[in-house]
């Protein structure tokens, strides 16, 4: 498993399908995969079809590929904290199988991590705010729950 980042600047451009918005800040996507490879497709799903820096000009132009943006992480107790979690409940879980999942990270706002899974034909998305970032130490939720094996998996059950 490796940890990859796509860093995009404030004002760049996000988009999926007809569907485009501009970040409101420097914002950093934390991708979590086997492979480079892997890591650009979970890219194209969390990020969307294309990321590139917002001009005048470009804004009007057939946006850039995410592919050069993909980059590996350098390590972090916080990220390595919520990947060690996010495998011990895919074991945990049962039929529920964990088919990708990310850390978007505000440069102003706490970070979300998106869950994407899927039971037989069904297919769901946990998106959960997460907390604490120093050493390692991570709470996530509203009501800052722990972030823990039993904890994630219930959130995730409950989708389902």
């Amino acid at each position: 498993m490796g940890i990859f980042v796509v860093s995009a600047d404030k004002g760049a451009f996000l988009t999926r399908g007809e569907s485009v918005r501009r970040l409101p800040e420097q914002t950093d996507f934390y991708l979590f995969a086997e492979t480079k490879d892997d890591a650009k497709k979970l890219a194209a799903q969390y990020i969307g079809e294309r990321i590139g820096h917002s001009s005048n000009i470009q804004s009007q132009a057939i946006f850039d590929t995410i592919e050069g943006w993909v980059q590996r992480a350098s390590g972090s107790d916080f990220l390595s904290a919520i990947e060690g979690v996010v495998a011990e409940t895919s074991a945990f879980i049962g039929s529920i199988n964990i088919e990708g999942f990310a850390v978007i990270s505000p440069e102003q706002s706490d970070d979300t991590l998106i869950v994407s899974l899927s039971e037989d034909n069904r297919k769901r998305t946990l998106i959960e705010t997460l907390y604490n970032r120093e050493k390692g130490a991570v709470e996530w939720g509203d009501d800052m729950r722990a972030f823990n094996v039993t904890g994630l998996s219930k959130a995730i059950q409950s989708l389902f």
